[in-house]
């Protein structure tokens, strides 16, 4: 009897350890791939190391979400039929990506950079253009991203091409999910993409970059930074 006590009250503790040590999962069926949709209304342009220019949304902590009411909800849904995503209804692990497309982007200096790069002239072929994006998986009825150079994780595709390369679509659904990556920053608001120098400058050291960006719901967003290579 009391061996039998005794199982029981191990068999109880075991039981209890397990439930403790399995993390929870979050994971859920929803209609659409897409759960959160991250909202901006502004950007912030940074020069980092080697002047590598990096592209961060600004609106800290708002979100459209799946699960949102009212007006939010309808913001939320309306996006989901913009992008086709209205037939996943499958298992989702909280993705989220910006709440606005861009139909353009592109730099200029106030400076002559090299022999046919006058100021004022675009710079969009001399710089690369890097990000990913969920439009081709989503768009594509969930089938997967290309593969090749530009396959990242399954759903993800990455953009990595000179600015002045970029298709509309490639500027769609830019973003990642909420765990640390190359663009999530849940706390901070999300890197949207990075971009690189293709040559360095041969004339003037010293440039007033201007960043322009041309959302397609009819916003124009224009930041200046001071890029050198003195």
């Amino acid at each position: 009897m009391i061996m039998k006590r005794l199982i029981i009250y191990l068999l109880v503790i075991l039981s209890g350890t397990l439930l403790v040590g399995c993390p929870e999962v979050d994971y859920h069926i929803t209609r659409s791939f897409v759960e959160e949709y991250y909202e901006v209304d502004d950007f912030e342009i940074v020069a980092g190391y080697k002047n590598t220019i990096s592209i961060k949304g600004m609106k800290e902590g708002n979100y459209w979400k799946f699960y949102n009411s009212g007006s939010q909800k309808d913001k939320y849904d309306a996006l989901c039929k913009k992008h086709n995503d209205m037939s996943w209804n499958k298992t989702s692990f909280r993705h989220c990506v910006l709440g606005v497309d861009f139909l353009s982007i592109d730099f200029v200096s106030d400076a002559d950079f090299d022999e046919t790069h006058s100021a004022g002239a675009s710079l969009s072929d001399i710089l690369r253009f890097e990000s990913e994006s969920l439009y081709p998986f989503v768009s594509g009825g969930y089938e997967g991203a290309e593969f090749g150079e530009n396959y990242n994780r399954g759903e993800y595709t990455r953009i990595n091409k000179p600015l002045s390369e970029l298709t509309i679509d490639d500027m769609k659904m830019l973003g990642k999910d909420t765990h640390p990556n190359l663009l999530a920053d849940r706390y901070y608001g999300p890197y949207i993409a990075y971009l690189f120098w293709l040559s360095e400058p041969t004339l003037s050291k010293t440039h007033n970059i201007t960043v322009t960006m041309i959302s397609d719901d009819g916003r124009t967003f224009e930041k200046t930074i001071q890029v050198s290579w003195e």
